[in-house]
């Protein structure tokens, strides 16, 4: 089953080289002669299992379980060619470290909005609901019960995401991630090995409020509530924030600072598919993987009103699966780890600001986008 996905948000960045950054440099390329990389299998790092494969717009499908990685990326075969960034300045932040300036950050008045964002997902009553209603604000919801494995799928055009969803009838969001366009939806029941068919399907024409609007709310990769710590504490954050540069410098240096690599962790999702992770959880354990760094961030820049992208992708060396955020600010916030630009996509990957360069992290040097959630 082929595996299709959109990229977004994709720009290069070279930074000018200096005498610290050859240095660095020169110090990861012996780091990483003496610990050779492995190859890390698509959920153990960037762990979108259920959102990486695709099934089949026939009423029966199969389930190729989310792996796909180890360098084969069908991502262009729509049409749409792999585009990578590099970002020259993480490889000295995260050999170097960035001590304990947090850098200059400016930009348009921050606002704290009164409520945080949170969709309700009707029930119908029956076995399968799927909650169209929220289309235009970014959001689709579902709820399925079953004895069985379930999946949902949301095709656009060509594209298609896919992911695993609860089969105990509880509600879960999925982002409106394709732009524009005739959309259809699919709750899809695991009938025998990785066969699936269709228990229930919607259609709707979505046009978005905002491009925004998806990385606003959340859902099932970058999961909250209103009352949920990680909320709790990116309110408390912006205590005394001025600016959108600054709320961002605030939330992605305090995951940076207060979330250690668990090693074991991603020793342990290596080989298994479909993880999917908890920003409280994350926050509660003060560990975990790129995913859940990613998704904590997310989570927590969302709740705040600071449009938050989760992506994964393949970065260097050797195409590592990955996971890092992009966010969208009218501000600016420049450190050695991290160059966010006024009033476009940028990247923050939190992961290799707290952990450096790694044999499951990267080197910080070229992203390949491939999935946006």
């Amino acid at each position: 089953m082929q595996l299709v996905g959109r990229l977004y948000g994709v720009r290069r960045v070279s930074a000018p080289a200096s005498l610290p950054h050859v240095l660095a440099t020169l110090l990861l390329s012996l780091i990483l002669a003496l610990a050779p990389l492995a190859t890390l299998s698509l959920s153990a790092c960037g762990g979108g299992g259920g959102g990486e494969s695709s099934a089949s717009s026939d009423s029966g499908s199969k389930d190729d379980g989310g792996k796909g990685d180890k360098g084969n990326d069908d991502a262009g075969d729509k049409g749409e060619p792999e585009k990578s960034e590099d970002n020259d300045g993480g490889i000295l932040g995260g050999i170097l470290g960035g001590g304990d300036d947090k850098g200059e950050a400016t930009g348009a008045d921050f606002k704290l909005p009164k409520d945080v964002k949170i969709p309700s997902v009707a029930d119908s009553g029956g076995d399968t609901t799927i909650d169209t209603s929220g289309v235009n604000s970014g959001w689709v919801g579902a709820r399925g019960k079953s004895s069985a494995r379930l999946k949902f799928q949301i095709l656009c055009g060509d594209l298609s995401y896919v992911y695993d969803m609860p089969n105990d009838g509880s509600a879960t969001c999925f982002p409106i991630n394709m732009g524009n366009g005739s959309y259809t939806f699919r709750v899809m029941e695991n009938v025998e090995g990785s066969n699936y068919a269709e228990l229930d399907s919607a259609t709707a024409d979505v046009s978005l409020s905002s491009e925004f609007d998806p990385f606003l709310v959340p859902n099932i990769y970058c999961s909250y509530k209103s009352d949920s710590s990680c909320v709790k504490k990116a309110r408390e954050l912006m205590d005394g924030v001025e600016n959108q540069g600054e709320a961002v410098r605030e939330i992605c240096t305090f995951v940076a600072d207060n979330i250690t690599y668990d090693d074991n962790k991603a020793a342990q999702l290596a080989n298994s598919t479909g993880y999917v992770p908890d920003p409280d959880a994350t926050l509660a354990d003060k560990s975990g993987v790129c995913f859940d760094y990613a998704s904590l961030a997310a989570a927590m820049l969302r709740s705040v009103g600071i449009p938050a992208q989760v992506v994964t992708g393949y970065v260097n060396p050797n195409n590592l699966y990955h996971a890092w955020v992009m966010v969208y600010v009218d501000g600016t916030w420049q450190t050695a780890q991290f160059s966010i630009s006024p009033n476009t996509w940028s990247r923050c990957d939190v992961t290799f600001a707290s952990a450096g360069a790694g044999a499951t992290i990267g080197d910080g040097t070229t992203y390949t986008d491939r999935y946006v959630y």
